[in-house]
């Protein structure tokens, strides 16, 4: 019996280390876990909202510590309140600029994410320049612009996006067949009996 116990005490004993241990191993992933969500929250609101109001928002929203005796409302208000002082010191402040919102994307988001970013960031601007470029004046309220189309005229409600010459003429031609646009009369009928692949009637 005495052997017994003293073999029963060594089990009992190691059983007791090994909880222990799977203890401990518990602790320290609950603790990765919760540091890896902190981690993914303050990176997708760094992905979402450049803004420094959003992400002070986000930031004291994160860091109250609430327990289970005070009531929400007690919470709201002093998270209202934290938010209020934190803006006020942030309106002082300058807004982030673009320079400072491409470093924290960069840093937040993968390459590739970034760099369709930069992509799309560089095709906007060729486009608007275009744009800018290639705008018609507005025409005067007074003056009517007709387009003709196959055996119909039709009025202009809006300004022509055809090329400048065609659209500051008063008519405007198009085939019906192959739609192009053309700015007289003469060089519609040319169009139709000689140029055009389709049959005119």
């Amino acid at each position: 019996m005495i052997g017994f116990n003293r073999y029963c005490r060594k089990d009992v004993l190691l059983i007791l280390q090994i909880n222990d241990r799977w203890k401990d191993i518990c602790r320290e992933k609950l603790a990765e876990k919760e540091r890896q969500k902190q981690e993914d929250l303050k990176r997708q609101s760094e992905r979402e909202n450049f803004s420094p109001r959003k992400r002070l928002r986000a930031k004291f929203a994160r860091k109250m510590k609430r327990s289970d005796s005070e009531d929400e409302s007690s919470r709201k208000v002093r998270v209202i309140e934290r938010m209020k002082f934190a803006l006020k010191r942030e309106d002082s402040e300058e807004e982030i600029s673009e320079a400072e919102k491409q470093r924290i994307m960069k840093e937040a988001s993968a390459s590739f994410d970034y760099n369709l970013y930069m992509i799309a960031k560089k095709e906007l601007l060729a486009t608007e320049s275009s744009e800018e470029m290639n705008a018609v004046s507005e025409e005067a309220p007074g003056r009517k612009q007709w387009i003709q189309f196959g055996s119909q005229f039709l009025l202009a409600l809006y300004p022509s996006p055809y090329p400048k010459r065609i659209a500051q003429s008063p008519n405007v031609y198009i085939c019906r067949f192959c739609l192009t646009a053309m700015a007289n009369s003469t060089m519609y009928q040319i169009h139709m009996v000689f140029f055009c692949a389709f049959c005119h009637v």
